[in-house]
């Protein structure tokens, strides 16, 4: 094709980094290319550098704050690190920054639009830079601040590869929006793409399709149980008593107050159906900044349910709020989110100041026990995982730490896996220290690492 536009989708662990990897070097050898752009999550930053120089032995560097200090030493206070470098490597959360767009408005001009200042622009785990869902009562999706500065940078691009393996999150307006920013010139907003030009830009495949030479599955075919958890009465009233809350604080008038209660209510319950304990830490966290701002001179007093901002027009930043969990530092991320809603909201009234209260004193009781989805985890660890069987288990999720509850003794040496919980933590620093314990005590019955 003339210009590449490709949608890499391919399932989880098929490798589609170094699918990638070929195409930007195929582009190169072929002096079709120059200077590449690769934007990915923060954590995958050094995956990207690393894979492209072992596998393909292409240099790229990873902007970030320390390399663009160090730019400046060598080459002065003016130097643009998007015209230094001719590969480069950002994170999608460093990229929507206001220092990177402003570095980005020194190339970024109407002279460089056409033919394009990036020769290449690759976009990993593309699905986070499509527009989110549309809201209540919506037919179109409303940008992000990362679905507007990828769209800019596809708009300076001659070619672009997106590699997602979820790249439809279910919602045609997201899933239209995503093709466009893509190739602008097959799809468009409001079309619903033929089936036959996707197939022309998108490479799908399934761990399920590719098979070994004899015909057999190359990966062990998959299986979906649901685990049905029955919650005691004791966790259903914490339930009743956050949707309760989460209810009152919707009363507040105008559109940013209802926005940010949303925030507030997507915050607790995700924090809620993870664990007591995450749920607790997040409980304190919103209630430190509603104290905060009800403080003299941040806001409404307590009793008063009219404060907060009445302005009909959400700000910019709650657009962009649900992505808080992407930041590098989500705890504080979440911690800012949680701020700027409670001053949008506005001061509790009486009944809303009680039933923070005895949700607070829920959390508090049921933050250290282990909730009935941890019990029904450790039941269905302990019949995969049965004494004397060396099968292996991954236990997915964001950050843990291997916790015994409590009154437990620190486990045996020889101790099964199964018999320990997971419970979530936010800092990944002491996941690893954590990890370090159980891999000394387990080995070499198990091994935890972070992936």
């Amino acid at each position: 094709m003339p210009r590449v536009a490709l949608l890499i989708a391919d399932d989880v662990g098929l490798g589609k980094t170094i699918e990638a990897g070929p195409v930007i070097q195929e582009m190169l050898l072929r002096h079709r290319a120059r200077r590449v752009l690769v934007v990915c999550p923060a954590p995958l930053t050094g995956k990207w550098r690393d894979e492209l120089a072992e596998k393909f032995g292409l240099g790229f560097t990873v902007l970030d704050a320390p390399a663009l200090k160090a730019l400046r030493r060598s080459h002065g206070l003016e130097a643009n690190p998007f015209s230094v470098f001719p590969r480069t490597i950002v994170s999608l959360t460093w990229l929507r920054t206001a220092r990177v767009q402003r570095l980005l408005d020194e190339v970024l001009t109407p002279q460089t639009r056409h033919p394009g200042f990036f020769d290449i622009l690759v976009v990993d785990e593309a699905h986070h830079c499509a527009p989110p869902a549309p809201g209540t009562g919506r037919h179109y999706a409303v940008d992000s601040q990362q679905t507007q500065a990828v769209r800019r940078l596809g708009e300076h691009t001659q070619h672009r590869l997106f590699l997602s393996a979820t790249p439809h999150n279910g919602y045609p307006e997201s899933w239209q929006a995503l093709l466009e920013m893509l190739d602008p010139r097959r799809f468009a907003r409001g079309v619903e793409p033929d089936p036959a030009v996707v197939q022309q830009v998108m490479v799908r495949r399934l761990k399920d399709d590719l098979l070994l030479p004899d015909g057999n599955r190359r990966f062990p075919g998959r299986s979906s149980r649901a685990i049905e958890v029955v919650y005691s009465e004791d966790e259903r009233a914490g339930h009743r008593l956050l949707t309760e809350y989460t209810r009152s604080r919707h009363r507040t008038p105008g559109a940013a107050a209802v926005r940010a209660g949303d925030l507030i209510s997507l915050l607790l319950k995700k924090r809620l159906f993870s664990s007591p304990a995450a749920f607790a830490r997040t409980l304190a966290a919103h209630r430190a900044t509603v104290a905060r701002s009800a403080a003299p001179g941040n806001g409404s007093a307590v009793g008063d349910s009219t404060g907060g901002v009445t302005d009909e027009d959400v700000p910019e930043w709650m657009v962009d709020a649900f992505g808080w969990e992407d930041d590098p530092d989500p705890e504080s991320a979440e911690s800012d989110v949680l701020s700027r809603a409670a001053t949008a909201t506005g001061a509790l009234d009486v009944d809303q100041a009680a039933l923070l209260d005895r949700l607070t004193s829920w959390a508090q009781r049921r933050a250290e026990p282990a909730d009935s989805k941890a019990d029904a985890l450790v039941a269905e660890l302990r019949r995969l995982c049965p004494a004397g069987t060396t099968g292996r288990v991954i236990v997915f999720t964001e950050y843990g730490t291997y916790r015994p509850r409590r009154g437990e003794r620190r486990p045996h040496r020889r101790t099964r896996p199964a018999q320990r919980t997971w419970t979530r933590h936010r800092t990944p620093g002491a996941f690893a220290r954590r990890a370090s314990v159980v891999n000394k005590a387990f080995a070499p019955v198990c091994s935890v690492r972070a992936i």
